[in-house]
């Protein structure tokens, strides 16, 4: 009997060793290696240049049940794919709209102010930070997780200013799946827009892959001071 305990006791400290070692091996691929990549933005619509048939408009309603504005099918469409859509029109103002959820099988939207989380709210509430946001697998990366991407670094970007190549996640995403699959936020920058740096550096190519890791302990405590998570920094000049 005590030798069948003691191979009971071999076979449960081998299994645990295995699992151990199978647990270290998949954190390890899970915190660097090459990253599928794809691109989401906040895209712009002038509602007053807007064309479609009446049977063809949509309500962005709010939380509270308010319309906010009657938009044609694909631009609800865009706005919901995207998450924040920003709405303008030829006086020039401009309201930004945000998902936030689905009541009652319809779509409920918020306005965002001008001020703060002004470029989009991500699914977890952290404020989206354009050209340092990535949306990504929460079964594999943590939201306020930190990545660094060597491509990226001393990328100039629209306001004239090097990225270093640090990215916060701030958001998740329906199609983006597995443990190497990012989605980067460009701000007003569309996918395909030529003057899109991270078109450039080749993010929208979704068959691309580009070297990455997870950065840990106190640089990431860094990172996310710099960026001002889960808000954005003041200033649009703020180191990058």
């Amino acid at each position: 009997m005590l030798q069948k305990f003691h191979f009971l006791g071999s076979i449960l400290f081998i299994f645990s060793i295995i699992l151990i070692y199978n647990s270290q091996s998949q954190a390890k691929k899970n915190s660097a290696g090459l990253l599928a990549p794809s691109i989401y933005f906040l895209p712009i619509y002038n509602l007053d240049r807007q064309s479609c048939s009446k049977n063809s408009y949509r309500s962005i309603v709010s939380e509270k049940g308010a319309i906010i504005a009657r938009v044609c099918a694909p631009i609800f469409n865009s706005c919901l794919m995207e998450g924040t859509c920003l709405l303008t029109n030829n006086r020039k103002q401009m309201t930004t709209i945000n998902y936030t959820a689905t009541v009652k099988g319809a779509r409920r939207f918020k306005v965002l102010p001008q001020e703060g989380c002004r470029w989009g709210i991500g699914s977890t509430g952290a404020c989206l930070d354009p050209f340092h946001t990535v949306a990504a697998d929460r079964k594999f990366h943590k939201i306020g997780e930190v990545i660094y991407v060597p491509k990226l670094r001393d990328l100039t970007l629209p306001n004239g200013l090097k990225h270093n190549g640090y990215l916060i996640v701030r958001d998740v995403g329906g199609a983006i799946k597995g443990p190497h699959r990012f989605d980067f936020f460009t701000g007003i920058y569309g996918a395909l827009d030529s003057s899109n740096p991270f078109n450039k550096a080749g993010l929208a190519d979704t068959h691309h892959r580009l070297e990455y890791r997870v950065v840990q302990g106190t640089l990431a405590d860094q990172v996310r001071g710099v960026r001002n998570y889960p808000t954005i920094p003041a200033s649009p000049l703020s180191p990058l």
